[in-house]
C-alpha cells in the first residue's frame, strides 16, 4: 500500500538491498513520453475483505531475500 512507484524506483530498491548484485539496475529513465501515472483502488478490498495490503518496499525486499536464497541472484561477470 502506499504510493505507486516508478521502474526506476524499484532499480533504486534493487541497488539499496543488494548492492553489488544490483550493480546493473538502471540509474536514470530512458527518455521518452511520460507515462500516465498508475492508479490502484483497493479501498473496497480493504473495508469488504479485510484486505490489508503491505508496504510496496516490504515485499520488494522479501522477493529479493527469497530469490537470493534460491540462488537465483548472482553477480554479473
Amino acid at each position: 500500500d502506499g504510493p505507486t512507484i516508478s521502474w526506476l524506483g524499484v532499480a533504486s530498491l534493487l541497488r539499496e538491498h543488494l548492492g553489488e548484485l544490483a550493480a546493473a539496475a538502471p540509474t536514470e529513465e530512458v527518455p521518452g513520453d511520460d507515462l500516465p501515472p498508475l492508479v490502484i483502488h483497493n479501498e473496497r478490498a480493504k473495508a469488504e475483505l479485510g484486505f490489508a495490503p503491505r508496504p510496496a518496499k516490504t515485499t520488494i525486499f522479501e522477493t529479493l531475500d527469497d530469490m537470493r536464497d534460491r540462488g537465483m541472484l548472482s553477480p554479473r561477470d
